[in-house]
């Protein structure tokens, strides 16, 4: 039987997140100032992905994870594709160190500055109103953003930890630890469990999640995909 998390992004947009989305059939996607992540309720489907085309337009790309790669029609082509590991969060909350100088919680007026910040780190797509999507947190050194991590994904019972970055000349301060440990404990007194995504590959980053209680949960596939001319002539 599927699980809720196999299909996050298709989940999110039916249920906490439908507020955010354009959907036509059994496609959605989140509006495009955003987040570029889409979904479709069965990616085998190819009406759903003919749906997910008109939703977006010819020259527009999709982000979307899967729990296994389909072959994609060929009106979509792959722009890039990545390994993923799906990692569920602890059911106690971590231990939180001491909170570090100039912590702050994040909002709609300090969107230029994660862009920004997300441009020098690259965590993931960052957009104007990505900070709409949850909860954030910020740290602040002379007033300047040096790192951050909020929610992303928000399912049924479940929320996603994401934009977890630090700005190069503030790494080794514990930081981004520091920061998921946070959400974990919001979450949790939220009745929500966190989950997360990072690359199979990164394993300095699954080691610091692990030692803040996220086990390993599935190995998930994210494909960029982009959108030509009208999928009704393929």
């Amino acid at each position: 039987m599927a699980h809720i998390l196999d299909h996050p992004q298709w989940q999110a947009l039916t249920t906490e997140h439908a507020r955010f989305a354009r959907r036509i059939g059994d496609a959605a996607t989140y509006s495009a100032d955003v987040s570029a992540m889409s979904g479709l309720a069965n990616p085998d489907d190819i009406e759903a992905w003919r749906n997910l085309a008109e939703l977006l337009g010819p020259g527009n790309f999709a982000i979307l994870i899967f729990s296994q790669q389909p072959p994609l029609p060929d009106f979509v082509r792959p722009l890039a594709r990545r390994d993923l590991l799906q990692m569920a969060g602890p059911v106690e909350p971590p231990a939180l160190s001491p909170e570090p100088h100039e912590l702050v919680r994040l909002g709609p007026a300090d969107g230029q500055e994660m862009v920004a910040l997300a441009a020098r780190t690259e965590p993931g797509p960052m957009l104007s109103r990505t900070v709409e999507m949850g909860d954030y947190w910020g740290i602040r050194r002379d007033g300047v953003l040096v790192a951050m991590a909020g929610e992303r994904l928000r399912l049924t019972g479940w929320t996603e930890v994401s934009g977890v970055c630090t700005d190069p000349e503030f790494r080794g301060q514990g930081l981004a630890r520091y920061l998921v440990a946070r959400l974990v404990h919001d979450m949790l007194a939220r009745g929500e469990r966190a989950f997360l995504h990072c690359e199979l590959a990164n394993a300095s980053a699954i080691a610091l999640y692990e030692t803040l209680g996220f086990t390993r949960r599935a190995e998930l596939a994210l494909t960029v995909a982009g959108f030509g001319g009208s999928p009704a002539s393929s």
